[in-house]
Parts: structure tokens; C-alpha cells; sequence
């Protein structure tokens, strides 16, 4: 049997970048049609009241992280 994982992160729609129409946002339920035909191995929902991004400006991050496995 093959095994496959999937581990990443998904920004919400509460994120303050969810205006740029460039990235993409989702929630819980768009998670788990993303993951229907796998297992959840792990799941996170993380709000960070200002936390700064990579250019040192703050701004409120919505992250949901994943760790998802499938089976062939």
C-alpha cells in the first residue's frame, strides 16, 4: 500500500491579507472538501493578534494548519 501526506498551511478569511485578490483564502468547511478523501492526521485553526510578517510590519494572521494523509 502507498502512502501520501500532504502538510502545509492555509491563510483564513480573517487573515489581513484576505483583501489581495492575488492569494487565496479559506475556512474550516473548504478545508475539509479539499481533505474528503483523505485522513486528518492533524488540523489547526491559529489567529495571531499582530504578529509580524517577514517585512517587520504587523498585521492579524489566520492560519490553518494541516497535516493530511491518503492511502492508494
Amino acid at each position: 500500500m502507498k502512502v501520501g501526506y500532504f502538510v502545509g498551511n492555509f491563510l483564513g478569511l480573517e487573515d489581513d491579507w484576505s483583501s489581495d485578490e492575488n492569494k487565496s483564502f479559506v475556512n474550516g468547511e473548504k478545508i475539509n472538501q479539499i481533505f474528503k478523501d483523505f485522513e486528518i492526521v492533524y488540523f489547526s485553526e491559529m489567529k495571531y493578534s499582530k504578529k509580524k510578517e517577514s517585512t517587520g510590519k504587523n498585521k492579524f494572521w489566520h492560519v490553518f494548519d494541516v497535516i493530511a494523509r491518503k492511502n492508494d
